[in-house]
């Protein structure tokens, strides 16, 4: 998001048949801050919230005839020009043809207030819980490190602590990180930014004793990582490695959380020069792919890269512009599956069909280089 304007899209359905409408953006006044890393502004920004029902001259005669139509699944998207953050969420439509995709942004909470980075959706089962969490769990930012983990409700956007200090986690301001897959309950924050040796960790801290965002103890297990050089500023868990867009050689990184070490591959066409702030796996895709969404468009003004064959020879399977001209400045994320209880939405916020290819939680984070 550009910090001097800001732009609001409703959903989009998947395919040209079903043309978006805009949302008008509010700005607020910026105020005075830091980033903690550059020195740089923070700034306040809210977005409406906003959303649309999709029409279509092809769709007019099965409208009349009353055709069902399914209410759209809200995934949580923190959207922040600095600080405070609004959950928000990003779709995705198009062919799926590299150039040819569009995405929207529709903000669905009110400012958090607090800045935070590494936004994780937890699907682990609490210790003596019966059904999964399904939370969101972050590291609260300050201008000069971190005061900790939080959770955040999906179902009223509240936010809560849960360890102000965790024991073993140094006090920065750690770039990057998600919270494991399927039934997972681990949380990994990763300093990878290339700086300097001491900020080439990863922290694992394990939520099982948190249930729904409660108050508990937690601890933070280091490793070092070993291996690859450019700077990650957001990565996605999936097939038990962690991925992430390098902004330095325009490549795609593979971190193992076992052993620490992080593998960079060549993917043609994707940027270099701006960080990629969110990374996510789109779970109820499926699939062998991964999306980086890059802090500005590049030259072809795609900002939203779909990597696909992760398992094989990574390569660009699509990509969509950004929600706005200049994309999203400040940002982090995570996928969030469709069933999972949201903040409410208005109901004119419906989709037809399955038309959303793909909505991503993201959030607080990097840096515009």
């Amino acid at each position: 998001m550009d910090p001097s304007t800001g732009y609001g899209m409703c959903w989009l359905c998947k395919g040209p048949e079903f043309p978006g409408a805009a949302v008008k953006v509010i700005p607020v006044p910026e105020s005075a801050g830091t980033n903690g890393k550059k020195g740089g502004i923070m700034m306040k920004r809210k977005f409406l919230t906003g959303a649309a029902l999709f029409t279509c001259c092809a769709c007019t005669v099965s409208l009349l005839l009353a055709i069902a139509v399914t209410p759209a699944q809200a995934v949580p998207v923190v959207v922040q020009n600095r600080n405070p953050a609004d959950l928000s969420v990003v779709g995705l439509i198009g062919p799926g043809t590299p150039t040819s995709g569009t995405s929207t942004l529709n903000d669905i909470t009110s400012a958090a207030g607090i800045e935070y980075n590494n936004l994780g959706f937890r699907t682990g089962i609490p210790t003596g819980e019966s059904d999964p969490d399904n939370w969101l769990y972050a590291l609260q930012l300050t201008a000069a490190g971190n005061s900790g983990i939080i959770g955040i409700d999906p179902a009223t956007g509240n936010v809560s602590v849960v360890d102000s200090i965790v024991a073993d986690l140094p006090n920065r301001r750690i770039a990057s990180g998600d919270v494991g897959g399927a039934g997972d309950n681990t949380m990994y924050l990763a300093d990878d930014e290339g700086i300097s040796s001491d900020q080439k960790e990863l922290f694992i801290v394990d939520l099982s004793s948190v249930i729904n965002g409660g108050s508990t103890e937690l601890t933070a297990t280091k490793k070092t990582i070993t291996g690859g050089t450019g700077t990650v500023f957001d990565y996605a868990w999936y097939d038990g490695y962690l991925w992430g867009g390098d902004q330095d050689q325009g490549q795609l990184a593979r971190l193992d959380p076992t052993s620490g070490n992080r593998t960079d591959f060549n993917v043609t066409g994707l940027p270099s020069g701006v960080a990629f702030g969110a990374a996510w796996y789109n779970t109820d895709e499926g699939g062998d792919s991964v999306y980086l969404y890059r802090n500005s468009p590049d030259s072809n003004g795609d900002s939203i890269f779909r990597i696909d064959d992760l398992s094989g020879t990574p390569t660009i399977g699509a990509t969509w512009a950004p929600p706005s001209a200049t994309a999203l400045v400040y940002n982090d994320g995570t996928y969030v599956p469709r069933e999972v209880e949201l903040v409410p939405i208005p109901a004119a916020a419906w989709l037809f069909g399955s038309g959303l290819i793909a909505l991503v939680a993201i959030r607080r984070r990097t840096r515009k280089d």
